[in-house]
């Protein structure tokens, strides 16, 4: 008898302790800084979606981007990664296969340079509403993300892109 009390007891507890604590957590300690001679935006848009040009529109996600903007003498080489996450959660985690499933995308862009398209194929994404307690337009997000890069034509990794840092509104609701 005693067995039988004391397994619901312990599946309980064993749930409190994880089931009510938010398990995604990003520390606000060593934010990514911008690299020199560079110009970096860390934006978010609530009902939006990026299409196959890259080119923001309305649909059915949060969507943060960060944008660097980089003068390489005389050129200018823009590079943006898009992460669409849900819109009605204070904290979300991408994995590997929501990258994968297109989620997680980047993107570079410059006339004058030779470059090798990328993609993104693995990695992970983090986010947390800093201020849940305020509507959306007045909060900000702070967003940890390793995106794993290969090229186009392959799968094998050629480089790790690595962001944490706060994003803010890109729209005004108030």
């Amino acid at each position: 008898m005693k067995k039988i009390i004391i397994i619901p007891l312990v599946s309980l507890t064993v749930c409190l302790a994880f089931c009510s604590k938010n398990s995604i957590e990003v520390s606000p300690n060593n934010l990514s800084a911008c690299q020199a001679n560079s110009q970096c935006s860390y934006l978010f848009s609530d009902q939006a979606d990026v299409d196959s040009f890259h080119r923001v529109q309305s649909g059915a996600h949060r969507l943060f981007w960060f944008k660097d903007e980089r003068n390489l003498g005389g050129c200018q080489l823009i590079s943006t990664l898009w992460i669409k996450a849900p819109l009605n959660k204070n904290a979300f985690l991408l994995d590997t296969k929501d990258i994968a499933n297109g989620l997680v995308s980047y993107s570079q862009l410059c006339i004058c340079c030779t470059l090798i398209g990328v993609k993104s194929i693995g990695g992970y994404v983090k986010g947390i509403n800093t201020n849940p307690e305020k509507s959306s337009d007045q909060t900000k997000w702070l967003i940890e993300a390793e995106i794993v890069l290969a090229t186009i034509h392959s799968s094998k990794p050629i480089d790790t892109l690595y962001i944490k840092q706060y994003f803010y509104p890109n729209f005004v609701y108030n």
